[in-house]
């Protein structure tokens, strides 16, 4: 029965790699696509500051054109300043140039306030314009090792697979199945030790009679409370 067990360990030890390929395999990518969605994010938000500068020089124009239209209407009053007759038609020019001189400082400091907003903007949309360059060169360069890494874990999966078709069949055809049923069913280990009277797969202690049958060494003896088959670590280390 050891000679099996033996068998039966050094499959499970196949397996358990496999499956950490397996799990290499199917991680490695999700990582990629997360840097791919980072990098999305990033031309995202580029995108959206570019939209709001483009808004921003939009409105400036408005407010410039605005500015020349009270610029040349208060040429037109002033000019008409040297033909008015009467104090009264001159005081009420005065009043009105005032009131465009007053638009015009108020459109000039807000024309300032957005060339201002649009100086910064700018400098963003450049400073994220080369992350995303930096980005860009570095999911390229992640892309071609997770490629390489996975042509790697494609080509040891390949081995394995055909060493364990090898090691399969070389085991009694009773024992293999119980063993792909409890590895299927736990997802990991099918084979546990005991250890100072307990399995190691569930920790729980097994009793006295589980301990003489397994010292027997004449059947596969499951553990009672999780059902994976065990082994005396002793034995494994004679």
């Amino acid at each position: 029965m050891s000679a099996l067990l033996d068998k039966l360990q050094d499959l499970q030890e196949v397996d358990i790699e496999l499956a950490t390929l397996d799990k290499a395999r199917r991680e490695k990518p999700e990582k990629v696509e997360e840097s791919k969605r980072h990098l999305q994010r990033l031309e995202e938000a580029v995108a959206g500051e570019r939209a709001a500068l483009r808004e921003l020089q939009k409105n400036s124009a408005v407010k410039e054109l605005d500015l020349k239209t009270h610029e040349e209407k208060i040429r037109k009053l002033k000019k008409q300043l040297l033909t008015v007759k009467t104090n009264r038609e001159y005081s009420a020019l005065l009043l009105e140039i005032g009131g465009e001189e007053a638009d015009n400082s108020r459109l000039e400091d807000e024309i300032l306030d957005l060339m201002t907003q649009a100086e910064e903007l700018e400098a963003q949309c450049k400073d994220d314009a080369q992350k995303i360059a930096q980005e860009e060169k570095r999911l390229e360069a992640e892309l071609e090792k997770v490629q390489a890494e996975l042509q790697e874990i494609e080509n040891r999966i390949g081995e394995l697979s055909e060493l364990r078709k090898q090691k399969a069949q070389d085991i009694d055809g009773e024992a293999l199945g119980l063993y792909e049923k409890i590895w299927n069913a736990k997802g990991n280990r099918a084979l546990v030790p005991v250890s100072g009277m307990a399995c190691q797969g569930c920790f729980m202690n097994i009793t006295m009679e589980t301990l003489s049958r397994l010292m027997a060494d004449k059947e596969i003896i499951t553990c009672q409370s999780c059902g994976r088959i065990l082994y005396l670590e002793e034995k494994a280390e004679e």
